[in-house]
């Protein structure tokens, strides 16, 4: 091949860093929504006067439309060409945020949620894909460090976009607000994207796709509704028989296939097997981090959705800031060092967030989440390895596949570490209340304290002493929630080492074949 002319290569190296970052802002559109949205649901269920087994499908539609589409990505993307595809899913994710913010029940709002969800699940690992073929192998490090900040920034940023927006104006807002973005999204990546990957008529493989609708939804309702239903009830150990049979139906039927909706062979490729499970295990450990610390700022700490949103400011910027540094040094340094280094830091911030009480600082929480945020220094040459050997017309089945396992992951990370919470917190309280309960030295100085603050504003007798009783309760139950938070975060810190073991099985690309 003829080396590029300085003009050439100008205009190659403009091309790619211009469609980075217009790719990058649709992509972030669906995470940040969702972070965005978890802080409306108080207002939509007063909007609507419903329940939270009913509010709850708000978010449950969404993460089961996307997480039927997402596996078609491969085969939507070569049937349709990359840029028609990617627009397509700006306008219906648009067009759905829309429809969502005029939803007149919530009946209408979970429908308006599916047709969000199909243009939404598709923009970031089909970005990715874009990213993956713009770049070539020596830069693509550093572009997925750019690409990556989407993924990650968005569902950090959300809480603090969503309590602004819940706080000044009403629930509507959260879905308008994407519609400005949408809009840029899609003029940006229409005027700046070449329509250049080529399109093929592909068999689409029905059997397959009946067979993944089956074991996925079911294996998703039962993650979504166990703590609900019970973990042992009839209704979910069915959803898991469901998820085991369709799971051997769709192995059985994606192995026979010529063209299967998503490859299995490409578990053959030793990297791309690693970032399969350490997508897995990535959600497992990142997404109950992010649904579980907005829930002890504001109810347990009292900060407002707004406050607790500027609480992870610096840690998202921290993690912006790695995961460029991370694009960087992926193009020159060897990806298990760089990996491990971040998985140490998220380890750390973690081990370090364990230790919350009801006397920590703002301030103390802000280092420990900038501390976290290094960790974003891992994702970019992860991917990079996972998918450096594919060949390329597998790049967006296999960048669906690892984006739909940590999907699920961390689907599964929050229902197990929402049940953990659960039963610690049930530990903590009832060697709290007998603590109160019991003639110990420090429970009498405490229940003589507040009696004496009762007793001078007027309270007397039994009166006195029944409201100093039910003060003291109230506070060691906060105590012990807080204190069951620290064992979540404390089991969620191992679990982010845990991510070091498949780390240690990559391979340095070579040839195609030789990177197997």
């Amino acid at each position: 091949m003829a080396p590029e002319s300085g003009t050439q290569s100008g205009e190659a190296g403009r091309y790619k860093w211009m469609l980075t970052w217009s790719v990058l802002i649709g992509a972030m559109l669906a995470p940040m929504n969702s972070m965005i949205l978890s802080v409306a649901i108080p207002d939509i269920m007063a909007s609507f006067g419903v329940n939270v087994d009913r509010v709850q499908w708000v978010m449950t539609a969404y993460m089961l439309a996307a997480a039927v589409v997402i596996p078609c990505i491969g085969w939507l993307g070569e049937t349709f060409g990359y840029k028609r595809f990617y627009l397509a899913g700006v306008c219906i994710f648009t067009l759905g945020s829309a429809l969502s913010g005029l939803a007149w029940n919530i009946e209408s709002l979970i429908a308006f949620r599916v047709v969000q969800a199909l243009g939404g699940g598709v923009l970031w690992p089909l970005g990715l894909a874009i990213i993956i073929e713009v770049f070539p192998e020596e830069q693509r490090g550093m572009g997925m460090g750019v690409f990556s900040l989407g993924g990650m920034l968005g569902p950090s940023l959300g809480p603090l976009m969503g309590g602004y927006l819940v706080d000044k104006f009403n629930w509507p807002t959260v879905f308008f607000v994407n519609v400005p973005l949408g809009a840029l999204a899609f003029i940006l990546v229409a005027l700046v994207m070449r329509d250049e990957h080529p399109r093929r008529k592909i068999a689409f493989d029905l059997p397959g796709f009946a067979a993944m609708c089956v074991f996925v939804v079911s294996l998703l309702l039962a993650l979504s509704q166990g703590q609900k239903e019970g973990w042992t009830s009839n209704f979910i150990l069915a959803l898991f028989a469901i998820f085991f049979v369709g799971l051997a139906l769709f192995l059985v039927i994606e192995l026979r296939v010529e063209r299967p909706l998503l490859d299995l062979r490409l578990l053959r490729f030793r990297n791309f097997s690693v970032g399969f499970v350490s997508n897995i295990l990535f959600g497992i450990s990142y997404y109950p981090a992010l649904f579980l610390l907005p829930l002890i700022v504001v109810n347990v700490l009292f900060y407002t959705a707004f406050q607790a949103g500027l609480l992870m400011v610096p840690g998202s910027f921290v993690m912006a800031a790695a995961m460029l540094l991370a694009g960087w040094l992926a193009d020159r340094w060897d990806a298990k060092l760089i990996i491990s280094l971040g998985i140490v830091l998220g380890f750390g911030g973690m081990l370090w967030q364990s230790h919350l009480n009801l006397q920590t600082s703002s301030m103390a929480i802000v280092f420990m989440l900038v501390l976290r945020g290094g960790m974003g220094i891992m994702y970019p040459p992860l991917m990079k390895e996972a998918v450096r050997n594919l060949p390329k017309e597998k790049v967006a089945m296999a960048s669906g596949m690892m984006y739909l396992m940590m999907y699920i992951g961390g689907m599964f990370g929050i229902a197990v570490f929402s049940t953990f919470l659960d039963k610690r917190t049930a530990v903590h309280n009832t060697s709290n209340i007998e603590w109160v309960t019991q003639s110990s030295v420090a429970a009498q100085q405490a229940m003589s304290s507040l009696k004496g603050f009762f007793m001078s504003i007027g309270n007397v007798g039994h009166r006195a002493e029944a409201m100093s009783l039910a003060v003291l309760k109230g506070f060691v139950s906060r105590e012990a929630i807080i204190s069951a938070f620290d064992d979540s975060f404390l089991l969620l810190a191992f679990a982010y080492l845990v991510l070091l073991v498949p780390t240690f099985f990559l391979r340095k690309g070579t040839a195609l074949n030789g990177g197997r």
